[in-house]
């Protein structure tokens, strides 16, 4: 039969339903289409305020399954890829539009949604890097052998893991929402951050994604064949390293026998930001703190706790502030651990601004060490020197000074004094500030925040979830107070014991409660893996990326389904 024939015989042989239906030219755009939508859905349901984290599980397989089985062109991978990337995060950041309206800068509703589909684009396209990687590779992994599939695997999952450490690191870092704070509520796959870093537990969800991916295709290629022909090996090891990662945390044998260490006093003022700081409104935005505080002491609390830039005069810095803070600390009898700005002078006598942590004791009142906020927010605290005429468009009335060390804070309370490592606003989602302090013999963290800038859309709960993944990575309880939520105290091992809430239930109210938060002494003392090593998982992954992309580039299987 001749090569012609053996072609005609082929083309009228006649195909499956599915086949027939899939290879329609209008099926094309719609799985296009199909593929985006249940992407960005999965995205977004992954993070809070959703409680969904198993989505995390599956978020990439619709792509992965359109590029493996189907094999796209590059103009319609990079515009599915794009496309769901984008809209995902610009969705998951919906909460960023309402930042200028508070702010009170001209046009806000056009410089809000702007600010929040351009962040949305600029993180979306570390996704989407990642994704045309796996369109990249993925089809050459059809007919292949198992060692080039499982390179492929370990090759995806850590070229993930080097994305979001690039993204968390370049042009002043925004870590927000790194794939393993999907899991902020689900303790038992936490443990492994201890030693592998938050790193580790993202690593593991992209290898589920991709061992989900390869036992599809597995079962739609082996349908009716003998079962030893239907394992999936790529599954299996995805499937390994979940059970590794939740085997870490039940193999620790430090778990319990916890001790009390004081009631933590939670307060939530509720206060708007153009009330805090309008000096004509100064007196009763100091009564509504007068009053939560009040609340807070009445209800047993041993210690005070209250968020970022409290009073609308800095302290120390200006003596009113400093006297009525003194006041009243010593009317209450108990200690405050405060968010609050700071102007002090340096060593030439030029007054600075700091965003910093101060302690009110009510005996000895304002003490003279403070923290000073260490990674300021770009056009918010500071205009970054290397974009000029910026400030003629973000208009700062002054600019904050970077806080130059750890400062860890010794927070009396009773007749035992606490060391305390403090961290302002988002600097909880980077751990290498909250490690640093570490080594400095911290009890616990405080992270004194305001989250009421972005409206009541999930941005708190976001970034409540970066505080459980620094208890668990240096295995320290995170206390936290905001000014209209996220506050409570979260455990060594990730446990969210204790949150704030109102009458029906939302975290987003004026109001106050104590609490008394626990140690675990077996971990007081010591240092995690993570704490002692930092960032060791990160260079591994680099490692494997390299090895891996080397290696895909060279192999040339036998067997392997050549891309298109």
């Amino acid at each position: 039969m001749s090569r012609s024939t053996a072609r005609d015989s082929a083309a009228q042989e006649p195909r499956s339903g599915w086949s027939d239906l899939l290879a329609r030219s209008w099926v094309t755009p719609l799985l296009a289409g199909a593929v985006v939508v249940l992407t960005v859905i999965l995205m977004v349901v992954s993070f809070p305020p959703f409680d969904t984290p198993e989505a995390a599980y599956l978020w990439a397989a619709p792509f992965l399954v359109w590029v493996l089985l189907r094999r796209p062109s590059w103009r319609l991978t990079w515009v599915v890829a794009g496309s769901s990337q984008a809209v995902g995060w610009i969705l998951i950041l919906r909460w960023l539009r309402h930042f200028p309206e508070h702010a009170g800068v001209a046009f806000p509703t056009i410089i809000g949604w702007s600010a929040m589909i351009l962040l949305g684009i600029i993180v979306g396209l570390f996704g989407t890097a990642w994704l045309v990687a796996a369109r990249s590779v993925l089809p050459r992994c059809r007919g292949s052998s198992l060692a080039f599939r499982l390179v492929v695997m370990l090759g995806l999952a850590a070229f993930w893991v080097v994305l979001e450490w690039i993204r968390a690191t370049v042009f002043t870092g925004f870590p927000w929402l790194i794939l393993a704070a999907s899991q902020w509520q689900r303790p038992l796959v936490l443990q492994v951050a201890a030693v592998t870093g938050s790193w580790g537990i993202s690593f593991m969800l992209i290898l589920f994604n991709l061992g989900l991916v390869f036992y599809l295709r597995t079962f739609l290629e082996t349908r009716g064949a003998a079962w030893w022909k239907r394992i999936c090996p790529e599954f299996y090891l995805a499937l390994v390293c979940l059970l590794g990662v939740i085997g870490s945390g039940l193999l620790d044998k430090r778990i319990g026998a916890p001790q009390p260490a004081f009631s933590a006093g939670f307060v939530q003022p509720g206060v708007l930001p153009r009330a805090r700081w309008d000096l004509e409104q100064m007196e009763s935005v100091l009564a509504d703190y007068r009053m939560v505080a009040q609340f807070a002491a009445y209800d047993g609390a041993d210690a005070i706790l209250w968020p970022e830039a409290s009073t609308p005069l800095p302290a120390p810095g200006n003596e009113y502030a400093v006297q009525w803070l003194e006041s009243l600390a010593a009317e209450l009898g108990l200690p405050i651990l405060m968010g609050n700005l700071v102007s002090v002078p340096d060593v030439e006598g030029v007054l600075r601004y700091y965003n910093g942590v101060i302690i009110v004791d009510p005996e000895d009142g304002i003490q003279e060490a403070f923290y000073g906020k260490r990674h300021l927010v770009p056009f918010g605290e500071y205009v970054p020197a290397w974009i000029p005429f910026v400030d003629m468009v973000v208009p700062l009335d002054g600019q904050f000074t970077r806080g130059d060390a750890p400062n860890v804070l010794d927070f009396k309370v009773g007749d035992r004094v606490w060391r305390v490592g403090a961290l302002v606003c988002y600097e909880d989602l980077f751990p290498e500030l909250a490690r640093s302090q570490l080594h400095e013999g911290v009890h616990f963290f405080f992270v004194a925040t305001n989250n009421i800038w972005y409206g009541r859309e999930g941005a708190a709960a976001q970034h409540a979830a970066h505080s459980v993944l620094r208890a668990v990575e240096l295995r320290r309880p995170v206390l936290r107070a905001g000014n209209e939520g996220w506050s409570g105290w979260i455990d060594e091992r990730g446990n969210i014991r204790h949150v704030l809430r109102g009458s029906d239930g939302s975290i987003y109210f004026q109001g106050a409660d104590a609490e008394t938060f626990y140690l675990d002494p077996r971990y007081q003392g010591t240092l995690s893996a993570y704490a002692r090593y930092g960032d060791w998982f990160v260079w591994l992954s680099m490692l494997v990326t390299a090895i891996a992309g080397a290696s895909i580039r060279f192999w040339r299987p036998e067997r392997a389904v050549p891309d298109v």
